[in-house]
């Protein structure tokens, strides 16, 4: 199932239904830093299997209720994308404070940790996200003001950051 972003900007932050899930900004200014929250790549299994909604903090920055990070959410545009992988276990994607895209995703054997996945994006665009089965793309706009974007291929293997929105 393949599912277009900007089609469902106004769904809910907590939901993570269907094969991707949006999840807007919750309204916030920016400033610079990594997105972490624990090892990157590190599997916990007592970390908690759904990242819950998002919040924003006093300090302008949103999170997850239960996965931490820490990442843009400028008012009406999509910072955050959650893909419920079809195992069911979901993956979420971020424009961290460094303005890497990030990702934390659960599985049968545990959570792992936030993951810097690279590339540098204007958060002012978001994120932009197409799925289908086992296969992901990731955009955002580069400082290049170009579209980038990174694809998951059913093996599980990530490509490289290509210019051009993919999809």
């Amino acid at each position: 199932m393949s599912m277009r972003t900007s089609a469902v900007m106004a769904t809910t932050t907590a939901v993570l239904a269907g094969t991707l899930a949006l999840m807007p900004a919750a309204g916030a200014s920016a400033a610079t830093g990594p997105a972490t929250s624990g090892g990157v790549g590190d599997v916990t299994a007592a970390a908690a299997r759904n990242p819950g909604g998002i919040y924003r903090t006093s300090n302008g920055w949103c999170h997850f209720t239960n996965w931490g990070g820490s990442f843009y959410c400028y008012p009406k545009v999509l910072h955050a994308v959650g893909w419920n992988k079809p195992d069911g276990h979901p993956q979420v994607f971020v424009i961290g404070t460094d303005k890497s895209v990030w990702t934390r995703w659960s599985s049968a054997s545990g959570t792992s940790g936030w993951k810097d996945y690279g590339g540098t994006c204007r958060p002012e665009y978001g994120l932009d996200a197409r799925s289908s089965g086992w296969t992901i793309k990731v955009a955002c706009v580069g400082t290049d003001h170009s579209w980038w974007h990174r694809k998951r291929n059913a093996n599980g293997k990530w490509t490289n950051w290509t210019k051009g929105r993919g999809f």
